[in-house]
């Protein structure tokens, strides 16, 4: 066994990850997903991802669509990319919508749903867009779906509260504690955490999956990295001392490293 599956055996909190599978997905979020549903039953069976890419790579939802009889709304900008969609799920219950998804006005995604025919209360949602992630989730209110993965910026420390700013042209990502807060202010518990990206169901459904401890530094199934992290522009920030411990060197955090 290597190190990731020792600790993953090794902390009951943490057994979701027993069932990592790929069919699309990267980081086996697929078998995750299909045992989050083995444990609640979903209803609608709805999904929603974006950006969806062609409807396959590194999908969170194909399995669902394809192997299970799922109904999705998938949300792509690039309109070839959108069109390949509509081609991948052929003949499937499949609402492909061209758009990018915001977080005000008519790019929000309680917006964007609204034109679809999915319900309120659907059963599932996933969330990559590199970026504004936690912006999007905030600022859906008229939908509430049962369990979300949503991805956040692996690099920074799980002790570090960070959203980075709300502009589509940035690409930093947001701390796996700033995402779990939100997630508990909308009424979540988070569930499991893999290499990108973290789950959470309704509080309701919390108590059907028997974890003992959900906090991030239970859940998070590898080490900590050090009080450095990294944005996605390559700007590099240090929490704690403000300068090499060892050197006495002081550090300016506005400087970009190569």
């Amino acid at each position: 066994k290597n190190l990731e599956d020792t600790a993953v055996s090794e902390n009951s909190n943490r057994y979701l990850l027993d069932f990592r599978k790929d069919v699309t997905s990267q980081f086996g979020e697929d078998g995750i997903i299909e045992k989050i549903f083995n444990i609640v039953k979903p209803e609608s069976k709805w999904c929603v991802e974006f950006g969806a890419w062609d409807g396959k790579h590194f999908s969170n939802t194909y399995a669902l669509i394809q192997d299970r009889g799922w109904s999705a709304v998938l949300i792509e900008g690039d309109a070839s990319r959108c069109r390949q969609i509509e081609e991948t799920h052929a003949g499937k219950p499949v609402t492909a919508v061209n758009a990018f998804v915001g977080w005000e006005g008519a790019g929000t995604l309680d917006v964007i749903l609204a034109g679809t025919p999915i319900p309120k209360n659907f059963d599932f949602l996933s969330i990559d867009i590199d970026g504004n992630d936690l912006q999007v989730w905030k600022a859906l209110t008229q939908y509430r779906p049962k369990v979300v993965c949503i991805e956040f910026n692996a690099f920074i420390p799980g002790n570090i509260e960070f959203v980075q700013p709300a502009d589509p042209r940035v690409r930093q990502g947001n701390s796996i504690l700033s995402m779990t807060k939100l997630a508990q202010e909308k009424g979540y518990e988070l569930i499991c955490i893999n290499q990108e990206n973290s789950f959470y169901v309704e509080k309701q459904y919390f108590p059907l999956f028997d974890i003992k401890d959900n906090s991030v530094d239970a859940l998070k199934h590898y080490p900590a990295p050090l009080q450095v992290y990294q944005l996605y522009d390559g700007t590099f920030r240090f929490h704690g001392a403000q300068w090499l411990y060892y050197y006495g060197i002081p550090v300016d955090l506005d400087r970009k490293f190569q």
